[in-house]
């Protein structure tokens, strides 16, 4: 199944007026979305997918396989990004500039990630993601356990906190040939890369079957461009603050398999 514009031509949908989600791919598989320019709300995503499982109940299975996002120009999405997908499985998204998302609700241009079950099998390349200014948040975050996710060719800049963050559990993946700069004030701190665990005790149901971070190792970092830069995205005031993080901050527990923290380590990159 494809959604695109007539060759030559660039269809616009406009739901910068409506309420929720411009476009949503929840629990679909095998759909294209390519050449759309996509004005998305403050109550949605532009780009919504992935596959909602409620934890520990019934089927854990991804029914979010094989769909492509290509080619689109999204702006202004809230309730979080304007592209938002957990729990997917051989997704792609390709040549899409992702910009603005709603200031006092959007936290990034893009937002993937796993809760229930685990990912695998993601491409981001050669995308253009640009201002996000909402308090500190990543312009590009995995948040959740993936294996083989490739992060290449992108350029990422104007973001008042993180640029991109690879978070609880991100294993086995290529992160290679980006180019981030105008990292700003925001953030705890200010970073243009980080890969971390956060305290274990947020990602586990007490007597149900663990969430906990997998240990993100196996990954490859090379050729990115980090540029910190001196002032603000907005060419005002100075930053302080890091390029790089790598840590582990799971320090409570307890972990995935019951024994004492730290949970997810960091390690063999």
């Amino acid at each position: 199944n494809v959604i695109m514009s007539y060759p030559g031509e660039k269809a616009t949908i406009d739901f910068s007026a409506g309420v929720g989600n411009t476009i949503n791919v929840g629990a679909k598989s095998y759909i294209t979305v390519d050449g759309l320019k996509l004005l998305a709300n403050p109550s949605g995503a532009g780009y919504n997918g992935g596959t909602y499982i409620l934890y520990n109940t019934g089927s854990q299975t991804i029914l979010f396989v094989g769909n492509v996002l290509r080619r689109c120009e999204i702006s202004g999405g809230g309730e979080d990004s304007n592209v938002d997908a957990d729990n997917i499985t051989d997704f792609m998204v390709e040549e899409c500039v992702l910009h603005d998302p709603y200031p006092h609700g959007g936290q990034h241009n893009l937002y993937l990630g796993a809760n229930t079950a685990a990912s695998s099998n993601v491409t981001v390349r050669r995308n253009i993601l640009y201002n996000v200014s909402t308090g500190g948040y990543p312009n590009f975050q995995f948040n959740g356990r993936v294996t083989h996710l490739v992060l290449e060719n992108n350029l990422l800049y104007n973001a008042d906190g993180q640029q991109i963050g690879l978070l609880q559990g991100v294993s086995n993946s290529f992160i290679r040939d980006n180019l981030v700069f105008n990292t700003g004030e925001f953030g705890n701190p200010p970073l243009s890369f980080t890969m971390a665990n956060y305290d274990s005790g947020q990602c586990q149901v007490p007597g149900s079957p663990s969430i906990c971070p997998w240990d993100q190792t196996g990954n490859v970092i090379e050729n990115n461009t980090f540029w910190g830069g001196p002032l603000a995205p907005d060419g005002s005031g100075a930053v302080n603050g890091e390029t790089v993080l790598i840590a582990n901050n799971a320090t409570t527990g307890p972990c995935g398999n019951g024994g004492s923290p730290p949970c997810g380590n960091i390690g063999g990159n």
